[in-house]
């Protein structure tokens, strides 16, 4: 028989829940993203070079809710987004896979389908850094230089929606396409790569076609183009070419849909090979 007794008495601590394990994840990778000096650097140059100079601008405005104002922000805002992606999202599913991490977060009470969404909502709320926030600053700064009522209110709620949209969507399709780079190489290095190459392959790739072609349709292979257009339908702007500006749409969501299959296949359908 043992000399030693043992008893064992229910777990009497506090509990955390999902949702408050889910927060926690989320909020320290974004604070660990946004001490990044490289996102620090390329945030402040891109605030310091487009969005401080829109600031003034929109002070100027004649008229506070002009759409073609704040589509064209969304255009020079790509080469600093697509370098703020390559950063932030590049090494954020495959560094977890070169150090073994990712077992331990889907072990903690995350599990895969949420650590896939907290990666997720992790590089959206940086990316939202360089679309929402800085287009929000800029509408409210227009919204100064004109007298405010509840009709100019009224007038341009359409705009200031338009510009959430697209800066959301912005951020939801750059975060899926580099999420699933990051997945399928595993590497910081051939991600971060890869999203350039794709972005200003597929955009050097339709302008030599089309003009060899002269056939407009061959711009649906530019992945910036179809974003341009999908800018155009929010802003009410008009289509930018002879094709329909769902086209571009669904060129569009049709890649954020294979991004999807991949992340739900690699990191939760099946098991995940380090």
């Amino acid at each position: 028989m043992s000399r030693f007794g043992q008893s064992y008495s229910s777990w009497e601590g506090d509990r955390t829940s999902s949702g408050d394990r889910m927060k926690f994840f989320i909020k320290t990778g974004f604070k660990r993203t946004m001490r990044s000096k490289w996102t620090i650097a390329i945030l402040l140059i891109s605030y310091a070079l487009l969005v401080m100079p829109r600031l003034f601008e929109a002070l100027a405005l004649p008229d506070a809710f002009v759409p073609l104002f704040y589509f064209s922000f969304f255009k020079d805002i790509q080469m600093f987004l697509l370098l703020l992606v390559a950063v932030v999202g590049a090494g954020i599913i495959s560094d977890d896979m070169k150090d073994f991490s990712i077992v331990l977060y889907f072990t903690k009470g995350i599990g895969r389908k949420g650590y896939v969404i907290g990666r997720v909502v992790t590089i959206m709320l940086a990316l939202s850094m360089l679309t929402i926030v800085a287009f929000v600053a800029i509408f409210a700064v227009a919204l100064i230089s004109v007298e405010i009522s509840f009709s100019t209110l009224q007038h341009g709620a359409w705009v200031f929606a338009a510009g959430m949209a697209m800066g959301l969507f912005l951020a939801v399709f750059m975060t899926l396409l580099v999420s699933a780079l990051s997945t399928l190489l595993r590497d910081r290095k051939y991600a971060g790569a890869s999203i350039f190459f794709l972005v200003i392959f597929s955009e050097l790739a339709a302008s030599i076609l089309e003009t060899l072609s002269t056939n407009q349709y061959i711009r649906l292979i530019s992945i910036w183009d179809n974003i341009d257009v999908v800018g155009t339908y929010f802003f009410r702007l008009g289509s930018m070419h002879s094709f329909p500006q769902w086209y571009s749409g669904g060129v569009l969501f049709f890649i954020m849909s294979i991004c999807a299959f991949i992340l739900y296949y690699s990191l939760v359908r099946r098991e995940v090979r380090i």
